[in-house]
């Protein structure tokens, strides 16, 4: 429940750990790295309910080494991964239902690549939940990527320095809010659809009648 900033260039080794559990918040800044190493008993990084973890400058978090699913954003928990910094490594990745993610990558998340994106993973899978909520707010353009589930519950565009652009179809169950000043530009083959709401006072640059279904 307290917490732990990792700052400027600082790198962390976290060694043979069985489980690292994340209930308050963990900050990592400027050009810092951290990572999570296998241990002989378990082999997981949790962020629980209430707790936080948030990545800025150009900080990175590995996980390295792992055979299991490896970091898990728990239902109530909160990712959120600046523009220039990164999850990498050859574990597993899971964003479970009710789990927040803040993503301020120009590439969003990226299905294949392990060089681009906010998430990237040389080996291991990424699993998001239909029923997980994500939040883009770069301050450059951005695009959603082709790695963002193809239903969420709710989808936040925040971005301040430029439009997104929705690189694929999605279904919003529950709220697709557009921040004051914030675009979201879907693709022409993209189509908005579900049974969720529409809020705030931003733009939905709709560039075909099929990009928006009710």
């Amino acid at each position: 429940g307290g917490s732990l900033a990792v700052t400027g260039t600082g790198d962390v080794a976290l060694d043979s750990v069985s489980n690292f559990d994340i209930s308050g918040t963990m900050t990592m800044s400027g050009s810092s790295t951290a990572s999570v190493n296998r241990g002989n008993g378990g082999n997981t990084l949790t962020i629980f309910s209430g707790g936080s973890l948030s990545l800025s400058g150009t900080s990175v978090l590995s996980l390295n080494n792992a055979t299991t699913a490896d970091m898990t954003v728990n239902s109530g928990g909160t990712l959120s991964i600046g523009a220039g910094s990164m999850i990498d490594g050859a574990e597993d990745f899971i964003l479970s239902s009710g789990a927040n993610l803040s993503i301020g990558t120009t590439d969003g998340i990226d299905d294949t690549s392990t060089t681009a994106g906010a998430i990237r993973n040389s080996g291991g899978t990424r699993t998001f939940h239909t029923g997980a909520n994500y939040t883009y707010n770069g301050t450059a353009a951005q695009n959603t990527g082709d790695g963002m589930n193809v239903t969420v519950n709710n989808l936040t565009i925040s971005n301040t320095g430029g439009a997104v652009t929705l690189d694929e179809s999605v279904a919003v169950s529950g709220t697709l809010q557009v921040d004051a000043n914030a675009e979201l530009n879907p693709v022409a083959a993209a189509i908005i659809s579900g049974a969720g709401t529409l809020t705030g006072s931003g733009t939905v640059d709709v560039t075909a009648t099929t990009n928006f279904v009710a």
